[in-house]
This record gives C-alpha cells, structure tokens and sequence, in this order.
C-alpha cells in the first residue's frame, strides 16, 4: 500500500514539475526571454528518470501483491494443517492418556496377579511338602506289601506247580479212560448194528465210476451227472435207510466215520436227520455246493453213517452237539475242522 501512495506523490509531482516548467517556458517567450534549456532538459530527464523507477516500482509493487497473494494462500493453507496437526495431536494425546490409564490399570491388576500367585505357590508349596511325606508313607507301604506279596506269589507259584503236575497226571488218566470208553462205545455201536454203509451192487458202483469219470472228462455237465448220481443211486438207499430207522423226521446227533481210520469223524447236529444226510451226500457227490468242512473231501460210501443221540428237546441240540464234538475230538483230529 505504501509503495502505491508513493508512486502516486511521485506522479504528482512530476506533473506540478512539468506543469510549472511548461508555465516558466511560456512567460519566457511571451517576455522575450530565453529559457534555461540546460536546466530544462536536465529536468526533463529527471522527469523521465521518476517516471522510469515509478514504472519500476510498479512493476516490483505487482510482483510484491503476487508474492504476497501466493504466502496468504500458503498462510492459509499451514494454518489447516497446523488445525489439523493440532487436532490429530490433541486425539494423540487422550489416545496416550487412555492407553497410560490402561497401562495403570493393568499393571495394578499384574501386581494383584502376582501377589495371589506368590501367596498360591506358598499354599502349594506346603501341600507338595505334605503330599511327600504321605508318598514316602504311601511308598513304604507298597514295599512292604511288594515283598509281602512276592512271598505269597512264590507260595502260589510251587502250589501251581504241584496242581500242574497233578492235573497233568488226571488229564492222562482221562485221556486214557477215553480212549477206552471211546472204544467200548464204538464195538458197542457195531454190536447193535446202528452203524449203517450206504452199499450200492456191482451195477451201480459201475454206473457211479462211469459218471465221475464223465464228469471228470466234461467239467460243463459235472453238476448234471453229479445230480444223476444222486438221484439214481444215493436217494433210494437212503430213503431205505431213513424208512426202516425211523430217521424222517427225527432230531438227534449223528456220526460219519471214516472206513479208513475210525478214529476219524465228523460229528453234526439235525432237526430232521433223514433230510441233514440227504443235503451231505448231494455235496459228496457234486450236486450242490459243497461247503468248506473236510468231510466234503470224500464220498458217501467212504463212511460209516451213525447216529448218536436221539434227541426230543431240540433246544438242546447245540448243547450236545459240542459235547460230542469234544468227545470225538472232531475238530482236533476230525472232519469238522474247516479246510
């Protein structure tokens, strides 16, 4: 501002000067006199040298305004951010108070913490002491009942010893006796002429040897021939049987000992035994699936066909089967172990 009133007290006055000068030149030649024109143009180039830095004041004046513009707006623009840093700091600063309240807090509740715990492990740390001195208590006992215990299992161990010896000895009595109650049992069976053979006449075991060489040679109609065997030579014979024996129809525990060694058997339970020896000689011979017990391995007329024991109570009939089973050792040295 100041510079603008300047250059406008320069321009006055270089106006009044000019002015005055035009006024001085005029009375001189209205007089007839001449003028300074030294003095003149020396004034007239200090004019001009006022009104050349005027110019230049002005131009510096412009730039000033511009300057001076660009560092309000630059004032304007730090004083938002010198509010926003203010306000950023002031959140800053109750962010540092909370967390510092907090920290106060925690640390209190820490020491808290600490002083239960250390009043904790002096609480367990009593208990731990008297917990030893009942394991050392405790410890002792076993010891004693160890050792009290070892004697006692050494004392068990010469008594299991001596009943081993014993119970060996009676197993080999029993055994024995077995072996010739088994024995009685058997001369006994053929003595009353309850052991049965499925025999067939020449003819027949003939047409038999004919139809398993046939199967043998065309495994396609084995089955075919093998249900041709049955039903021409093995179903008459037993329906013969089962009819004079009164087996239709009867429950019991029967036996098929083996020709060959009768020491070997196969021991089996039946509802209906007529129909149970029927379904064993189909698989012998090949017309049904044979199952996995080696006494499929043979043929009917490789047996002896027994039976044991009639049975009424057919609930009874698991119960004596395995008892059977156990007394013919069919399972050890049998035909009803699986293959």
């Amino acid at each position: 501002m100041w510079l603008f009133i300047i250059g406008t007290i320069l321009v006055v006055l270089a106006v009044v000067v000019v002015a005055v000068v035009g006024v001085y030149v005029h009375n001189c030649k209205k007089e007839g006199k001449k003028p300074f024109e030294e003095e003149l143009a020396l004034e007239v180039k200090k004019v001009r040298a006022a009104s050349d830095e005027l110019g230049r004041i002005k131009g510096e004046r412009e730039s000033l305004m511009r300057a001076i513009e660009g560092l309000t707006l630059e004032k304007e623009k730090k004083e938002v951010e010198v509010a926003a840093a203010a306000r950023a700091l002031n959140k800053w600063q109750i962010q540092i108070e909370t967390e510092r309240l907090k920290g106060e807090e925690s640390s209190r509740k820490w020491r808290e913490g600490i002083e239960g715990l250390k009043a904790e492990e002096e609480e367990e740390r009593k208990k731990l002491e008297g917990v030893k001195g009942e394991r050392e208590a405790v410890v002792k006992e076993i010891e004693d009942r160890r050792k009290e215990v070892e004697e006692k299992l050494e004392s068990i161990n010469l008594t299991i010893c001596e009943k081993t010896i014993e119970l060996e000895a009676l197993l080999g009595e029993l055994t024995e006796k077995k072996e010739r109650y088994t024995k009685v049992v058997m001369e006994e069976s053929k003595s009353e002429r309850d052991w049965w053979t499925l025999e067939v006449s020449p003819q027949e075991e003939e047409m038999v040897a004919l139809l398993r060489k046939l199967g043998t040679e065309y495994p396609l109609i084995r089955e075919e021939l093998a249900k041709v065997e049955w039903s021409k030579v093995w179903l008459p014979r037993l329906q013969e049987l089962g009819g004079r024996e009164g087996l239709r129809g009867c429950a019991g525990i029967y036996r098929l000992v083996l020709k060959s060694d009768e020491k070997v058997c196969y021991v089996g339970q039946a509802v209906d035994l007529l129909d149970r020896w029927y379904t064993h000689v189909k698989k012998m011979v090949g017309a049904e699936k044979k199952g996995n017990e080696r006494v499929y391995k043979y043929k009917p007329e490789d047996f002896w066909w027994t039976v044991i024991e009639r049975v009424e109570e057919k609930e009874k009939l698991d119960e004596k089967e395995k008892w059977w089973i156990e007394f013919y050792g069919a399972k050890e040295v049998g035909l009803n172990k699986k293959i």
